[in-house]
């Protein structure tokens, strides 16, 4: 499972998102059973599951420590990734290629930087149940203003979300406990600051992560959980995990 939230406020841009990485592999029971193995195996289907509840039973965590936050070079452009992760032709990781569109490509505006990476990504695996966060500042008007967008490269969609001094919460992800409190919290964003945000967002990991684990007693939204901020300035990690021995 997965759990990416974007936070959009008159003082910035924060995006956060857990670590965990979840697969299922559904097998052909009847061949099983039947003592057929090579069958059931040829009749194995796989999947990744960072953001479908329909799909969650029988689910277990593969990785904790997944990287979905990413920062565009060279300007203060970043987006988070959710829900599929494999291409389904052709069973590959796009990772690799993520980190390629974001070492080698420069964008003026959140707008071309989410189109265009709707594109790219399509032209991957189109058929890919994908989406993104995309967040960075707008300097094309007369100061400066945030912007998010919403990417789903299964429905073909790039949608702006938040600009112009709109603000509010948006979260992908495998569980809606936040869901309930939405509309109160985005009524109140106007006077919400950039540090604000940044409670905001570990509240509602923290709280989804709880409520998972002592109502469901299960555990698909784990930490560490990573935090950055995007102001006029640029991008700035609050807290991001690092590798260890």
């Amino acid at each position: 499972m997965s759990m990416v939230i974007t936070v959009t406020c008159t003082e910035g841009i924060v995006m956060g998102s857990d670590s965990a990485c979840s697969m299922l592999t559904m097998i052909d029971l009847q061949s099983l059973l039947s003592g057929n193995i090579a069958e059931a195996y040829k009749k194995a289907v796989g999947h990744n599951l960072y953001g479908s509840v329909a799909n969650s039973v029988g689910s277990h965590i593969t990785s904790s420590t997944f990287q979905k936050l990413h920062v565009m070079k060279g300007n203060n452009i970043a987006f988070s990734e959710g829900n599929e992760w494999v291409t389904r032709n052709t069973k590959m990781s796009i990772k690799p290629y993520l980190d390629y569109f974001c070492l080698n490509n420069h964008f003026d505006n959140p707008k071309t930087a989410a189109c265009e990476l709707l594109n790219y990504v399509r032209k991957i695996d189109p058929t890919m149940d994908a989406v993104f966060h995309v967040g960075g500042y707008n300097f094309e008007g007369e100061i400066p203003t945030p912007e998010f967008w919403y990417v789903s490269v299964l429905k073909n969609e790039a949608r702006e979300v938040a600009s112009k001094g709109s603000g509010g919460l948006c979260f992908s992800g495998a569980n809606d406990y936040i869901s309930p409190y939405i509309d109160q919290i985005n009524k109140n964003m106007i006077y919400y600051s950039l540090q604000d945000a940044v409670d905001l967002v570990m509240f509602a990991f923290e709280m989804s992560m709880n409520a998972e684990r002592f109502i469901k007693l299960e555990r698909h939204i784990t930490p560490p959980i990573d935090l950055l901020a995007i102001t006029q300035s640029g991008v700035e990690w609050v807290q991001r995990k690092k590798l260890e021995a």
